[in-house]
C-alpha cells in the first residue's frame, strides 16, 4: 500500500488532449510515484484516457503496470521528446516515502547549466539513484553547490533534495531521480 505524500503536492501532466492525459517518464525505470498516481486520477477525474508513455526499453514497476490497468490507463512506448523529472526517496523495499516534481525536462536542464557542481551536473540525471556512501556526496554537493532554482511546489530545490536525503537516510533508503 502506497502511503500518501507528507503534503499535498503538485503534478504536471506531459500533455492534456481532448479525451488524453499524457504523462511522459525517461528514465529506464518507472517507478509507482505519486506522480504518476495523482495524473492517473486527475485523468480518470476529468474522464481522459491517462497514457504513461515510456522509453521503449524502460522497464516499468509491475504494480504501476497493474494499477494503472485497473483504472483504464494504459502505458505506451516510444521515442520520449519531452518529460517531467520527479524527485523522491524510498525505503530499503523499493516503496516511495516521498517525492516531488522538479519540472519538465527543460526546466531540470536549466538547473544543471546553472548550478557549479561538476558532480552534480554529471550525477543528477534521469535514471539515478542514490544510496549509502553516494547520499552523503549528494548531501555535501547540494549544500556546498548553488543548486538554483524551485521545485513546481515553490521549495527551494537545494533545501527539498536535502529534505528527501534526510528521510532516505533515517530509513536506509535511497533517493531516485524519475
Amino acid at each position: 500500500m502506497q502511503k500518501p505524500p507528507s503534503q499535498p503536492r503538485g503534478v504536471v501532466l506531459t500533455a492534456v488532449r481532448e479525451n488524453e492525459a499524457i504523462l511522459c517518464k525517461a528514465g529506464p525505470r518507472v517507478r509507482n510515484t505519486y506522480e504518476v498516481r495523482l495524473c492517473l486520477y486527475f485523468a480518470v477525474l476529468h474522464h481522459k484516457e491517462f497514457l504513461l508513455a515510456v522509453a521503449p526499453d524502460a522497464a516499468v514497476d509491475a504494480g504501476l503496470e497493474s494499477h494503472l490497468a485497473a483504472h483504464g490507463g494504459r502505458i505506451v512506448r516510444g521515442t520520449l521528446a519531452d518529460h517531467t523529472v520527479y524527485i523522491g526517496a524510498e525505503d530499503p523495499g523499493g516503496a516511495e516515502i516521498e517525492g516531488w516534481v522538479a519540472g519538465s525536462c527543460e526546466d531540470w536542464k536549466g538547473v544543471l547549466d546553472r548550478t557549479s557542481s561538476l558532480w552534480l551536473k554529471e550525477n543528477l540525471k534521469v535514471g539515478r539513484d542514490f544510496g549509502g556512501r553516494e547520499l552523503d556526496r549528494l548531501r555535501i554537493e547540494c549544500r556546498d553547490s548553488s543548486l538554483d532554482g524551485a521545485n513546481i511546489d515553490r521549495e527551494p530545490l537545494a533545501s527539498a533534495v536535502l529534505h528527501l536525503i534526510d528521510v532516505a537516510m533515517a530509513s536506509s533508503g535511497r533517493v531516485f531521480i524519475q
